[in-house]
Protein backbone atom coordinates (compact mmCIF):
# COMPACT_ATOMS: atom_id res chain seq x y z
CA UNK A 1 0.00 0.00 0.00
CA UNK A 2 1.02 3.50 -0.93
CA UNK A 3 1.70 6.07 1.50
CA UNK A 4 0.50 9.89 1.54
CA UNK A 5 0.63 13.01 3.82
CA UNK A 6 -1.33 15.64 3.88
CA UNK A 7 0.40 19.04 5.43
CA UNK A 8 -1.93 20.94 7.31
CA UNK A 9 -4.86 21.03 9.38
CA UNK A 10 -8.02 22.48 7.14
CA UNK A 11 -10.34 20.33 5.60
CA UNK A 12 -8.55 17.32 7.11
CA UNK A 13 -11.55 15.01 8.52
CA UNK A 14 -13.31 16.06 4.78
CA UNK A 15 -9.29 14.74 3.35
CA UNK A 16 -9.52 11.45 5.66
CA UNK A 17 -12.81 10.62 4.82
CA UNK A 18 -12.63 10.82 0.99
CA UNK A 19 -9.44 8.79 0.83
CA UNK A 20 -10.96 6.13 3.16
CA UNK A 21 -13.97 6.26 1.11
CA UNK A 22 -12.79 5.97 -2.60
CA UNK A 23 -8.58 5.17 -2.20
CA UNK A 24 -8.51 2.82 0.87
CA UNK A 25 -6.65 -0.04 -1.05
CA UNK A 26 -4.33 2.11 -2.60
CA UNK A 27 -3.40 5.08 0.49
CA UNK A 28 -2.61 5.06 4.25
CA UNK A 29 -2.77 8.64 4.75
CA UNK A 30 -1.17 10.40 7.51
CA UNK A 31 -1.02 14.09 8.95
CA UNK A 32 1.60 16.52 9.60
CA UNK A 33 1.12 20.29 10.55
CA UNK A 34 4.77 21.54 9.64
CA UNK A 35 8.00 20.78 8.39
CA UNK A 36 9.37 19.45 11.34
CA UNK A 37 6.93 17.00 11.79
CA UNK A 38 7.48 15.92 8.12
CA UNK A 39 10.89 15.22 9.12
CA UNK A 40 9.91 12.90 12.07
CA UNK A 41 7.54 11.20 9.61
CA UNK A 42 10.16 10.59 6.55
CA UNK A 43 13.15 9.54 9.18
CA UNK A 44 11.11 6.92 11.23
CA UNK A 45 9.16 5.57 8.34
CA UNK A 46 10.94 6.63 5.06
CA UNK A 47 9.27 9.28 2.21
CA UNK A 48 5.64 9.57 0.98
CA UNK A 49 4.50 8.31 -2.46
CA UNK A 50 1.89 11.48 -2.48
CA UNK A 51 2.04 14.56 -0.68
CA UNK A 52 -1.06 17.16 -0.13
CA UNK A 53 -0.20 20.63 0.82
CA UNK A 54 -2.47 23.47 2.80
CA UNK A 55 -1.90 26.48 0.47
CA UNK A 56 -4.15 28.40 2.82
CA UNK A 57 -1.91 28.12 5.99
CA UNK A 58 -0.82 31.39 6.55
CA UNK A 59 2.06 30.25 8.51
CA UNK A 60 3.35 28.20 5.36
CA UNK A 61 5.08 29.38 2.17
CA UNK A 62 3.87 26.46 0.47
CA UNK A 63 6.36 26.18 -2.65
CA UNK A 64 9.40 26.66 -0.04
CA UNK A 65 7.94 23.90 2.19
CA UNK A 66 7.16 21.95 -1.11
CA UNK A 67 11.27 22.33 -1.84
CA UNK A 68 12.48 21.59 1.34
CA UNK A 69 10.46 18.28 0.72
CA UNK A 70 11.72 17.32 -2.24
CA UNK A 71 15.43 18.23 -0.80
CA UNK A 72 14.87 15.60 1.80
CA UNK A 73 12.95 12.91 0.32
CA UNK A 74 13.21 13.38 -3.20
CA UNK A 75 10.36 14.77 -5.83
CA UNK A 76 7.38 13.14 -5.51
CA UNK A 77 3.80 13.83 -6.45
CA UNK A 78 1.87 17.04 -4.92
CA UNK A 79 -1.57 18.16 -4.92
CA UNK A 80 -1.73 21.54 -3.37
CA UNK A 81 -4.96 22.58 -1.86
CA UNK A 82 -6.57 26.00 -1.27
CA UNK A 83 -8.41 28.79 -2.16
CA UNK A 84 -8.94 29.65 -5.88
CA UNK A 85 -7.20 33.45 -4.89
CA UNK A 86 -4.57 31.60 -2.50
CA UNK A 87 -3.25 29.38 -5.33
CA UNK A 88 -3.25 31.91 -7.98
CA UNK A 89 -0.77 34.79 -5.60
CA UNK A 90 0.75 32.25 -3.48
CA UNK A 91 1.64 30.17 -6.26
CA UNK A 92 4.23 32.23 -8.82
CA UNK A 93 3.73 31.06 -12.42
CA UNK A 94 7.87 30.00 -12.15
CA UNK A 95 6.91 27.94 -9.58
CA UNK A 96 3.91 26.14 -11.99
CA UNK A 97 6.78 26.23 -14.73
CA UNK A 98 9.48 24.52 -12.67
CA UNK A 99 7.30 21.95 -10.69
CA UNK A 100 4.83 21.15 -13.94
CA UNK A 101 3.25 17.77 -12.38
CA UNK A 102 1.79 19.69 -8.98
CA UNK A 103 -1.80 18.91 -9.26
CA UNK A 104 -4.20 22.19 -8.03
CA UNK A 105 -7.63 21.32 -5.99
CA UNK A 106 -9.85 24.41 -4.93
CA UNK A 107 -11.38 25.20 -2.03
CA UNK A 108 -14.09 23.71 -0.84
CA UNK A 109 -12.96 20.20 -1.76
CA UNK A 110 -15.49 18.22 -4.31
CA UNK A 111 -15.35 14.41 -4.52
CA UNK A 112 -15.25 14.91 -8.23
CA UNK A 113 -12.03 17.31 -8.42
CA UNK A 114 -10.43 15.82 -5.64
CA UNK A 115 -10.69 12.06 -7.48
CA UNK A 116 -9.77 13.56 -10.74
CA UNK A 117 -6.09 14.93 -8.97
CA UNK A 118 -5.70 11.89 -7.01
CA UNK A 119 -6.14 9.65 -10.52
CA UNK A 120 -3.51 12.05 -11.73
CA UNK A 121 -1.02 11.35 -9.14
CA UNK A 122 -1.41 7.93 -9.31
CA UNK A 123 -0.34 7.62 -12.98
CA UNK A 124 2.40 9.48 -12.44
CA UNK A 125 3.34 7.31 -9.79
CA UNK A 126 2.87 4.20 -12.05
CA UNK A 127 5.13 5.56 -14.90
CA UNK A 128 7.67 7.04 -12.75
CA UNK A 129 9.81 4.64 -10.78
CA UNK A 130 10.61 6.22 -7.04
CA UNK A 131 13.79 5.45 -5.73
CA UNK A 132 13.79 4.26 -1.83
CA UNK A 133 15.34 6.74 0.07
CA UNK A 134 16.07 4.30 2.89
CA UNK A 135 19.07 1.65 2.59
CA UNK A 136 20.20 -1.18 4.78
CA UNK A 137 23.49 -2.15 4.51
CA UNK A 138 26.95 -3.36 6.85
CA UNK A 139 27.41 0.06 9.48
CA UNK A 140 31.17 -0.93 8.82
CA UNK A 141 30.36 0.49 4.88
CA UNK A 142 29.43 3.82 5.93
CA UNK A 143 31.47 6.45 7.78
CA UNK A 144 30.48 9.87 9.50
CA UNK A 145 31.28 13.07 8.58
CA UNK A 146 30.69 16.06 10.81
CA UNK A 147 27.05 17.84 9.35
CA UNK A 148 28.34 21.34 9.58
CA UNK A 149 30.79 20.37 6.80
CA UNK A 150 28.53 20.08 3.90
CA UNK A 151 27.66 23.88 4.92
CA UNK A 152 30.70 24.54 2.32
CA UNK A 153 29.41 23.13 -0.71
CA UNK A 154 26.05 23.94 -3.00
CA UNK A 155 26.05 20.07 -4.08
CA UNK A 156 27.79 17.14 -3.54
CA UNK A 157 29.08 14.66 -6.15
CA UNK A 158 27.83 11.60 -3.79
CA UNK A 159 24.96 10.77 -1.91
CA UNK A 160 24.81 11.54 2.31
CA UNK A 161 22.99 9.66 4.82
CA UNK A 162 21.46 9.92 8.43
CA UNK A 163 21.46 7.13 10.56
CA UNK A 164 18.06 5.94 11.58
CA UNK A 165 18.80 2.75 13.49
CA UNK A 166 21.52 0.34 13.15
CA UNK A 167 22.26 -0.83 9.51
CA UNK A 168 19.48 1.22 8.33
CA UNK A 169 20.06 4.39 6.86
CA UNK A 170 17.88 7.86 4.96
CA UNK A 171 19.50 9.16 1.77
CA UNK A 172 19.55 12.83 3.15
CA UNK A 173 21.81 14.85 0.37
CA UNK A 174 21.00 13.23 -3.16
CA UNK A 175 24.54 13.13 -5.45
CA UNK A 176 24.85 15.91 -7.53
CA UNK A 177 21.35 18.13 -6.00
CA UNK A 178 21.76 21.28 -5.12
CA UNK A 179 20.74 21.77 -1.41
CA UNK A 180 20.63 25.14 1.28
CA UNK A 181 22.38 25.60 4.89
CA UNK A 182 19.18 26.14 6.00
CA UNK A 183 17.93 22.41 5.24
CA UNK A 184 20.75 20.93 6.68
CA UNK A 185 20.09 23.31 9.50
CA UNK A 186 16.63 21.82 9.97
CA UNK A 187 18.84 18.21 10.77
CA UNK A 188 20.26 20.57 13.14
CA UNK A 189 17.89 21.57 15.05
CA UNK A 190 16.62 17.77 15.55
CA UNK A 191 19.85 16.66 16.86
CA UNK A 192 21.26 15.26 14.19
CA UNK A 193 25.54 16.07 14.50
CA UNK A 194 26.30 13.53 11.56
CA UNK A 195 25.65 12.87 7.87
CA UNK A 196 26.97 8.91 6.66
CA UNK A 197 29.05 8.63 3.31
CA UNK A 198 30.22 5.27 1.73
CA UNK A 199 33.79 4.85 2.66
CA UNK A 200 34.69 5.62 -1.31
CA UNK A 201 32.84 9.10 -0.91
CA UNK A 202 34.02 9.99 2.24
CA UNK A 203 37.45 10.24 0.98
CA UNK A 204 36.41 12.23 -2.30
CA UNK A 205 34.87 14.80 0.63
CA UNK A 206 37.91 15.04 2.52
CA UNK A 207 39.76 15.63 -0.77
CA UNK A 208 37.51 18.10 -2.33
CA UNK A 209 37.55 20.38 1.75
CA UNK A 210 41.62 19.71 1.02
CA UNK A 211 40.91 21.26 -2.60
CA UNK A 212 38.76 24.10 -0.96
CA UNK A 213 41.39 25.50 1.37
CA UNK A 214 44.05 25.16 -1.42
CA UNK A 215 42.22 27.10 -3.86
CA UNK A 216 41.54 30.06 -1.24
CA UNK A 217 45.51 30.06 -0.36
CA UNK A 218 46.02 30.65 -3.75
CA UNK A 219 43.59 33.78 -4.32
CA UNK A 220 44.82 36.78 -4.62
CA UNK A 221 44.59 38.78 -0.89
CA UNK A 222 41.93 40.78 -1.98
CA UNK A 223 39.66 37.94 -3.09
CA UNK A 224 40.85 35.80 -0.13
CA UNK A 225 39.66 38.40 2.73
CA UNK A 226 36.43 38.69 1.09
CA UNK A 227 36.37 35.10 0.53
CA UNK A 228 37.10 34.41 4.53
CA UNK A 229 34.76 37.36 5.18
CA UNK A 230 31.78 35.57 3.67
CA UNK A 231 32.67 32.42 5.21
CA UNK A 232 33.32 34.33 8.41
CA UNK A 233 29.32 34.68 8.44
CA UNK A 234 28.93 31.16 7.91
CA UNK A 235 30.62 29.63 10.74
CA UNK A 236 29.64 32.55 13.01
CA UNK A 237 25.97 31.64 12.02
CA UNK A 238 26.05 28.16 11.55
CA UNK A 239 28.75 27.24 14.75
CA UNK A 240 31.58 25.92 12.30
CA UNK A 241 34.94 26.27 13.79
CA UNK A 242 37.37 26.83 11.71
CA UNK A 243 39.38 24.05 13.06
CA UNK A 244 36.83 21.16 11.96
CA UNK A 245 36.85 22.45 8.11
CA UNK A 246 38.67 18.81 7.57
CA UNK A 247 36.90 15.89 9.35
Amino acid sequence: MRKALYVGKLDWEILKNLFHAHYARQFKLDQSLNFKDVIDKICSGGSYDLYLLDCDEKDIDPMQLWRDIVELGGERPAIFIGSPNILSTRIKNTDREEFQDIEFLERPVKKDSFKASVDDSLEQLSETTIVNNTVEGNEEEFLPVKLRSFYLNKKIEFDAYAKIMPGKFLKVINKDQRYTISYLQSYLKKGLKHLYLKKDDRLKHLDNASAQVQIALEMPELTLKRAIGVQSKVWLNGSIPATNLVM
